[in-house]
């Protein structure tokens, strides 16, 4: 099963959960709500990079025309866009969670607040660049740069990479010091430990993401080079989108677990 299916697994499973989710906050449903719409063209757009040749050598690709390496261009182009996007509203999605935990202790607040304004900036800043990397734009897909003014490409992607993962870090550590402190069963606690420190997933993957980045300029064997990035964003989103949606975990589980039991108990009866 390759990444990419993965996260069509987790989508399912998410829009299943979210669900379950929704009568318990309709402003958390609503954000998750879209992010199930974004996740949906960025796997499409990783799908459709592999099946125009991503992952392949170049040498062993028979292009048809020219026309398929300009759709591999722009399918990859827009995949980096939608990840910054979903991962965006991923991270906010959680720091509203946290803001809807905890309400009542103001320096937490106040740290949660500040996060989302660091976020938000980045977002603000990192998204233009990446649209906007190269004037005019349709030189990124033409891949004729002769009269084009360009950014350094590697360099915003591996900004974007750098905030990613220290928002990731953000995000990730904000809860702990209040679940040190507090007063719950061993066995809750194990859970509610297990529950925010999922993050700890999402930041190794981020990382693991970063080492292919080198290649995103490669012009030798690009849709070789450029095949790690393009799986490691899918698996990222992938787990982002889960652990973002791990309080709906439970519910899943509860319904599952109800219908198991009911399936077990007719059988049951009528034996």
């Amino acid at each position: 099963m390759s990444k990419c299916e993965i996260g069509e697994a987790i989508l399912a499973a998410q829009l299943w959960a979210q669900e379950c989710d929704r009568p318990h906050d309709n402003h958390r449903g609503s954000l998750r709500a879209a992010i199930v719409v974004l996740m949906i063209p960025l796997l499409i757009f990783n799908n459709l990079c592999v099946n125009d040749g991503m992952g392949y050598h170049s040498y062993d690709i028979n292009f048809s025309s020219m026309s398929q390496v300009t759709r591999l261009a722009i399918w990859y182009y827009l995949t980096r866009i939608f990840w910054l996007v979903m991962i965006y509203f991923i991270k906010m999605s959680i720091l509203f969670l946290y803001l809807r935990i905890f309400p009542e202790i103001p320096l937490f607040r106040y740290c949660v607040i500040g996060t989302m304004v660091f976020t938000t900036v980045a977002f603000i800043i990192l998204v233009p660049m990446t649209i906007w990397q190269c004037v005019p734009i349709h030189v990124i897909w033409d891949l004729k740069r002769e009269d084009a003014r360009c950014l350094s490409i590697s360099g915003v992607a591996y900004a974007s990479a750098g905030v990613n993962i220290a928002t990731d870090i953000a995000v990730f550590i904000l809860p702990l010091p209040l679940l040190r402190t507090l007063r719950a069963p061993i066995a809750q606690k194990i859970g509610l430990y297990g529950l925010f420190g999922c993050g700890i997933f999402v930041i190794g993957v981020a990382s693991a993401r970063v080492p292919t980045l080198r290649n995103v300029e490669a012009i030798r064997d690009p849709t070789y080079s450029n095949a790690g990035t393009i799986y490691w964003t899918c698996a990222e989103t992938a787990v982002a989108h889960l652990c973002a949606g791990a309080p709906a975990i439970r519910p899943l589980y509860v319904k599952l677990r109800d219908i198991v039991r009911r399936k077990w108990k007719e059988k049951s009866d009528l034996s």
